[in-house]
Parts: structure tokens; sequence; C-alpha cells
């Protein structure tokens, strides 16, 4: 098969025979000129630079594939060292203590690596006892892939070696190749045409451009250069003085003299045609190696390879594909390859789909990508916080306990906006206020949840997002008589029973207009009554929702503008009737005047209503911001402000009377340096406008300096006031100190006073003493 053949296999839109023949000319002067090795690897790189997309994904696979043909992979640093390696980077621990009543909390972290046939694992373990429960501690230990370090020590293991990087670099000589087959073809050219007049054609070209100037020169360019250097306009003149000679004393010149003159004129006209021809011969020639080269995409493709040279084996997939293929790896070495992400323990975890998010225990999951093709799966045991929180004041806003399993698979087009992703949860559960009442029989339930989600690219920037989910639940009381197993994954003889109730399904359009700088965007969703996910406790059931927005930006991209509106309906009884609206309008701009000042504000509104018996309003807000950032400097001082003002107006109406707040809120912020130190100093203050006091007036400062002390003793000293107005009235001093020796040891203490001027009616909130001292050794 010919190198041409090879490039109208791979890319279909080579196929003009006029192009293949010229592309395999191309080929046989390089193959017969530098040999077979030479033409395969300009084959690839003529692939790469008229692939669609412009990749060098070829480039990188041949050289991969010299390396192995030349070296293999002996050549290259063994990764089976240290099968099992522990270490240890960092320890640390900490003690909290703060009145009332002397409550204390103490914890410690260990930080840690531990390597598996050099595949890095971050080993995490924090301990910490519960400041409002004495007695009571809590672990929480992590073990993760560290996919960026297991990267870096491929990356090293194959730029160690410079064999890839060396054939990478070779391959750079395409546009040199180029330019010798212009230059071969145009001379092979003209010297197959012979010239009545005009002697030395070669050099005539050779002293009009150099070859780089022919291969960027338009056909006007061309010409004008071959004729200025041929002087054809000197011969012309002297053709026409010639003639004009001859005319002007044909009588009084002899025979000879006169045919003498004819004879020159004829060689100068036949010099000019000459001229004319190689320019034509010239400007043709390059017409015709244009088209069958492509000349602009090599261009094009040359100026993106020194990109790509010094890139490509920054790129995590080529880093991955080169190593799979080079080094010499065991199985389970070249299986982290294609992980993308692997955790046990007390994980956080959020698909594509959001079908699947929150905090587990005692859990694992695993993400793998293949090509285009990425899975996901894991399990575990639903946590709820660890008991920081009372649930006995909180019940319903906790997730439920209990157990879970999910998978997820989720495929990529060559743009990743266009996605498919499918997602299955299973979760075996116990809600939350079961856990204060008596209604274990009916708070068991198996929770079954399929999610698809579909991504449509529109234009460069714009994305359609489709997504459809159905749950389907069965409680304890109902499946008594089932074995274990069965009871666990009831649920899923249930998917697609009264599809409608329990469909949750959501619609979005975004994109981004570089023209005008605006950046559209809307949805739509609606979630049936007896759609349930226990892990997505954000889940409004019985409701249909749409929001409208935009962002535009202004005054090339010092100013921003942002606006957008939502709209809810909420059923809560039987009927199909809406039973509360919440509407929500937000809008907000942010300017940069200059360098040192940024400004901006909004207006925020939102209100709830109900629809049953007519509408009217039970809660509305309006809010409004305004805030300023600037830098000033006077000769060598420097001092940075931030100002925030809000207003906000409150209504809450109740079946008997209605309840407004009209409430002032201003941040203020000043920092500024002092020589090698910093000195800032923070103000809030909140003021109720209205009659009635809703929301407490407060009033916050605070002067802090922080300094060094000695080389490596940093501290800082603050005053601060404050008094929220009938509840507590304070004045206080806080000092902190901090200790660093040769970046492994680190030593903080703070302690913070403050003295009451009043009876203190919150010490919980507004305790009188707080100390912490916390010590870290890095390894």
């Amino acid at each position: 098969m010919s190198y041409a053949d090879k490039l109208n296999d791979t890319i279909p839109a080579i196929s003009n025979k006029e192009i293949s023949t010229q592309y395999n000319d191309f080929f046989a002067f390089i193959q017969e000129k530098y040999g077979a090795d030479s033409a395969r690897r300009m084959a690839n790189s003529i692939l790469s630079v008229m692939s669609p997309v412009m990749n060098f994904d070829h480039e990188l696979k041949d050289a991969i594939f010299e390396v192995k043909r030349i070296t293999g992979k002996d050549s290259y640093t063994s990764l089976y060292k240290n099968v099992v390696d522990v270490r240890l980077n960092e320890v640390s621990a900490g003690y909290l203590q703060f009145s009332p009543d002397g409550f204390s909390s103490l914890a410690h972290n260990i930080d840690g690596h531990l390597y598996l046939w050099n595949i890095p694992f971050s080993l995490n373990v924090f301990q910490f006892s519960n400041v409002f429960e004495k007695n009571k501690n809590s672990v929480l230990k992590n073990f993760q892939f560290d996919r960026e370090d297991y990267i870096r020590r491929l990356k090293s293991n194959l730029t160690g070696n410079k064999s890839l990087l060396n054939h990478l670099k070779s391959r750079n000589e395409l546009f040199t190749y180029v330019k010798e087959y212009y230059q071969h073809t145009l001379s092979k050219k003209i010297k197959s045409i012979s010239f009545d007049a005009l002697e030395n054609a070669d050099q005539l070209i050779n002293h009009s451009f150099s070859i780089e100037e022919y291969l960027t020169f338009n056909d006007q360019q061309i010409n004008d250069r071959i004729l200025k250097n041929a002087n054809i306009t000197v011969i012309q003149n002297e053709v026409i003085n010639k003639k004009k000679y001859l005319s002007d004393h044909q009588s009084d010149l002899n025979s000879s003299l006169s045919d003498s003159l004819l004879n020159e004129i004829t060689i100068s006209e036949n010099k000019i045609n000459d001229i004319k021809r190689l320019s034509t011969i010239a400007v043709e020639t390059k017409k015709q190696l244009d088209k069958s080269i492509s000349i602009n995409k090599i261009f094009s493709g040359q100026s993106k390879y020194a990109d790509f040279l010094s890139g490509s084996l920054n790129q995590a997939e080529n880093i991955k594909n080169a190593a799979a293929q080079l080094l010499p790896m065991n199985g389970i070495q070249r299986f982290f390859t294609m992980v993308n992400n692997f955790k046990a323990g007390d994980i956080s975890e959020e698909d594509y789909t959001g079908t699947v998010q929150g905090f587990f225990s005692n859990a694992v999951n695993l993400s793998v990508s293949k090509s285009d093709h990425h899975f996901s799966f894991g399990g575990g045991a639903l946590n709820d916080s660890y008991g920081l929180s009372n649930l006995a004041e909180t019940a319903n806003q906790h997730l439920p306990s209990g157990n879970m399993q999910f998978f997820s698979y989720s495929k990529f087009a060559d743009d990743e906006r266009n996605r498919f992703t499918v997602t299955v949860m299973n979760a075996n559960i116990k809600d939350a206020y079961s856990q204060l009442f008596n209604h274990s029989a009916v708070a068991k339930r198996n929770n079954m949840v399929g999610t698809l989600e579909k991504n449509f690219p529109v234009n460069t920037a714009g994305i359609i997002n489709v997504e459809l989910s159905t749950s389907a639940n069965q409680f304890a009381n109902e499946t008594d008589h089932l074995s274990g197993n069965a009871q666990k994954n009831i649920a899923l003889s249930q998917i697609g029973v009264d599809v409608f109730n329990t469909l949750s399904s959501k619609i979005s359009y975004s994109d981004y207009s570089p023209k005008y700088k605006l950046a559209p965007r809307v949805q739509v969703g609606y979630t049936g009554q007896g759609y349930y996910n226990a892990l997505a406790g954000n889940n409004t059931r019985g409701s249909v929702f749409y929001d409208l927005g935009f962002r535009k930006d202004f005054n090339r991209s010092k100013g921003l503008f942002n606006i957008q509106y939502r709209n809810n309906y909420y059923n809560t009884s039987a009927d199909s009737r809406f039973d509360y609206m919440n509407s929500s309008f937000n809008s907000n701009f942010q300017y940069r005047y200059s360098k040192n000042i940024r400004w901006g504000g909004g207006y925020h509104r939102s209100a709830i209503n109900t629809l049953r018996e007519g509408k009217s309003s039970l809660y509305k807000i309006n809010r409004y911001s305004v805030n300023m950032n600037n830098n000033l400097y006077f000769s060598n001082f420097f001092v940075n402000q931030h100002i925030n003002v809000n207003y906000q107006d409150i209504r809450f109406d109740r079946l008997t009377d209605s309840v407004n707040s009209n409430l002032l809120l201003l941040n203020y912020n000043v920092s500024a340096p002092v020589g090698s130190n910093n000195a800032s100093l923070f103000i809030s203050y909140n003021k109720e406008l209205g009659d009635r006091i809703y929301i407490n007036n407060l009033f916050i400062a605070e002067l802090s300096y922080q300094y060094t002390v000695k080389k490596r003793f940093t501290a800082g000293s603050s005053l601060n006031y404050n008094n929220d107005i009938g509840i507590v009235k304070q004045f206080g001093i806080r000092q902190t100190l901090s200790f660093l020796n040769n970046r492994k040891i680190s030593f903080d203490v703070s302690v913070d006073y403050k003295h009451d001027l009043i009876e203190n009616l919150n010490k919980y909130l507004y305790p009188n003493f707080r100390g912490n001292i916390s010590i870290s050794y890095k390894f």
C-alpha cells in the first residue's frame, strides 16, 4: 500500500486522485533522499495536521512505536521497586477549651502515603472529641488514590530516558521536508522546459526569493519578484528604444546594422516572453503544490507543533498511553493508569447527575475511564455528622441513616459537552424522625433511583441538558414476609409503576456568545409527589419550576451584569392543584473602574404565596446591596479597604397581623502594611430601622496587628468590642503566637478573653474564654 493510500484510508477527505498522487510523489522524494523511516514519520505528521481537529496523536503513537522497536521496554526504569512503602507526611494535634463549664475538645490528625508497586495512596486519620458531649469521640478515616502523584511518577520514568522526547522532536522535520520538496519540484519543472533566450532560469528563481518566501507569497508577489529581479522593465524599455531608433533612422542604416538591431530586438522579446513564462511556471507549480500538500494546514500545524512538543508529556492522557506501552508495568499498575478516583473510608461523593451526593462512612468508590467511557461504582453507610448536631431539634433537616450502593456510566464524545450518563442507586434507609418516635415499621424502606442524563452541544459553547429520573420505595411493613436480600431490593419491582408521579425531570439550556459577551440560561423542571431520593435532601416533591437568566460582560470585560428569575410551584395535597408559589429575582453587577477600584451592587426579591382560596402573600423580602473594594497608595504606604452596605425589607403575613423588619447592615474592613507587619480594622453594624425589633441590633469592632517576634515566631494581637444589644456587651483581647522550625515543626497558640460589661444572657454563643493549642510535625 502506498503512503498516499494509507492517508486515504485514514482520512476520507483526501480522496482526490491528483492529491493522492502528489502525496505519493512527496513521500517517494523523502524515501529516496532520507529513507523509509523518514517517509513514515512524515506520513504520520501529515495525518496529524490534516485531521479535522489537528491533533498530534499520530505523532505520539508513532514515536512510541519507534522507541519500542529500537530500544524496547528494558531501557526504562522499572516501577516494581518498593512493593510496599509507608511514609508519614504530617502528624498534628490540637486542644480547644472554652467557657462556660470548661467545655473542651481534643483532636489529632495523621497524614501519610502508602505506596504499592509505586502506586501512591494518601492516608488520613482524624480523631476529635465532641465539644458539647463529654467522653464522646469520633474518628474520620480516609484512604485515597493519589492520581496526580501517579501521573508525575509515570512522567518521571518516561522522561528519564530521552528516547521518546528525541523521537518526538525529530517529527518537527515536516516543514523542512516540505520546503525541500517545493524547491525540488520547482527546479525539476524548470529544468524540464527549454527556454529560447533565458539562461540560468534556476538562478533567477533563487535570486528572486527564498524557498520560505515562495511558500508564503501569493501569485502577484511571485510574479513581481521574478520580473523585478530579471530587470524586465529595463529590457522592455531597451526594446522600445531600439524599435523607435530603427523606425526613425531606417533610411540612414545599412542592411547589416539594421539586421543586427532586429536580431537584438528579437532576442530581447524572446527573453521577455521566457521571463513571463518562467513566472507563470512558478505560480502554477505553487498552486498545484499548495492544493495537494495543503500548505496552509501544514503552516498552522507546525505553529502548533512546538506547543505540542512542550506539552505532549504534560497531558495526563498522553502520559498514561505512553506509559502503558513503554514502561515495564504489572497488571495492577496498568489498571491504575485508567483509574480516575479510588477512595475508601469516610468520603464525600457526587455523580454527574446529582443522584448520588452526600457524606458516607465505611464507604468505597471507584471510577475508571477507558477511552471515552467512564464507569463509577461504590457503596457505603449514610452517616449523620457523627452526632455533632442535636437530632431532637433538627430531625427534619437530617438525611436518613442506612446504607447505599450505586453504579454510574458515562460516555463522552469528542466534546465533553456531548455526554450521556446513566446512574442507578439503591438504598436501605431509616428516616431520621424514626429515631425519636416509634415509627420504625413505616420509616424503614428500600429506596431505588434511576437517572438518565444527556448533554447536547449547541454552537461552539452552548449546551442542552436533559435529565430524567424515577424512583421507587417499598416500606418495611409491606415486605415483612420476604427474605433479607429480597426485602433489601424489593423497590426494583416498583420501578415504572405510576411513572408520572415518581418522575423527576429537568431540561436546561446555556450558551455564550463571544460577539455579544452574553451568556443566557434557561431551565424548567418537574418533580412528582411520589419521587424520593434518600441521598438528595434538596429535591422538593410535587413541584414545577422554571428559571431564566443571563450574564452580560461589557466595556472589555471590566463590567459584569447578571440577572436570574426563578419560579417554583408546590403541591402538598393529594389533588393536582398547587398550594404554594415561591418566586425569586436576583440581579447584581460588578465594575472594575480602574486597577485599584472595584464596585458593585445588587437587588434581590423573593416571595412565598399561598394559591388556595385565592393568591395571598406569606413572606416577602427585598434586599439592596452596594459594595466597593479599593487600594490606596500614599507614597510607600498602601491601604486596602472593603465596604459593604445592605438594606433589607422583610414582611411576614400571619393570620391576625404581619411582622415587618427594615434592617440596615454595614461591614467595613481596612488593612495596611506597617513595615514588614500588618494592621487591620474590622467593623460590622446592623440596625433595625422599624418600630419592632425583629433582628437584634448588633455592633462588632476589632483592631488587629500581626507582627514578627523573632525569625521563626509570628504573633497577632487584637482588641475587640461586641455589643448585641440587650443580650451581651463585651470588651476583649486576643493573642496568637506561631512557631515554625525548618518547615517541619509548627506550633500555634491562641487565647481569647472577653470581659462582660453587662450580664451575659447567652454564654454558649458568647463565651468569656476560648483557648486553642495545636502542634504539627511534617516528615
